[in-house]
């Protein structure tokens, strides 16, 4: 069975990394979603993509650099003028709490390549301890340090190395860091690539993919689970393929 993964929830529509954007997520079909976590001014672990604020907020500054309370207040659908009011960002715990009673697989990058959140990998292990969520969880990260942290921390919750670019023999590496999955960008893979990540025994989870033809054809060649904005027309796409 394909994992649809939900890239930011149902990031085509809906305001990125938003609750709102989780629950259409599910509403659409999804098995997982994907989303990505930052440390605020006072430790707290808030779901945001990026470093900076400005892009979804129109508020400039690292997100780093303000509190959990003045987070929480900000728009995070402000580009869509109006359509989506009140979709905050929101923590992790909020996630959870939200997350805990549904068929949902969370696929959580820990977004610490560019800055250094010291102890991110320790708190979300905790939270996810906390709600019961140690195998419904992947823990996922550009960083190779952060991925064999989180399996020294805790085995028992699996994780996924991502990469940007082309890595030599990135299934191998993946594995040597007790990864259990490793998440390319899709157009890096080409058939030798796949064969060398499925001789390494890794599942593959390639990102970011929204056309029909290109999920097919990555369905087709055996992936794990596919990484998407549009998590209804991937769940259209393989009740297609079921149904043949």
């Amino acid at each position: 069975m394909i994992r649809n993964i939900a890239h930011r929830g149902y990031s085509k529509i809906y305001p990125e990394n938003t609750m709102l954007a989780f629950r259409k997520a599910i509403e659409s079909g999804c098995d997982a979603i994907e989303l990505d976590v930052h440390q605020s001014r006072d430790g707290h672990i808030v779901i945001f993509h990026d470093d900076e604020l400005l892009r979804t907020t129109q508020v400039k500054g690292l997100i780093r650099d303000f509190t959990v309370e003045q987070l929480r207040s900000m728009d995070a659908g402000v580009r869509y003028k109006g359509q989506y009011d009140g979709s905050g960002i929101p923590t992790l715990e909020e996630y959870f709490s939200f997350i805990r009673h549904q068929k949902i697989t969370s696929v959580i990058e820990l977004k610490n390549n560019v800055f250094s959140y010291p102890d991110l990998e320790e708190k979300a292990i905790e939270m996810i301890r906390h709600f019961g969520l140690t195998e419904k969880v992947i823990l996922c990260s550009f960083s190779q340090k952060s991925i064999a942290k989180c399996h020294r921390i805790c085995p028992d919750i699996e994780t996924a190395l991502l990469t940007d670019y082309w890595l030599h023999k990135g299934g191998s590496i993946a594995r040597s860091l007790g990864a259990s999955y490793i998440h390319p960008r899709h157009l890096f893979l080409q058939p030798w690539v796949m064969r060398e990540m499925k001789r390494a025994g890794v599942g593959i989870q390639p990102w970011t993919v929204d056309h029909p033809i290109r999920m097919r054809n990555l369905i087709a060649k055996g992936v794990s689970g596919i990484i998407t904005n549009d998590p209804k027309l991937l769940h259209n796409v393989m009740e297609a393929i079921q149904e043949k």
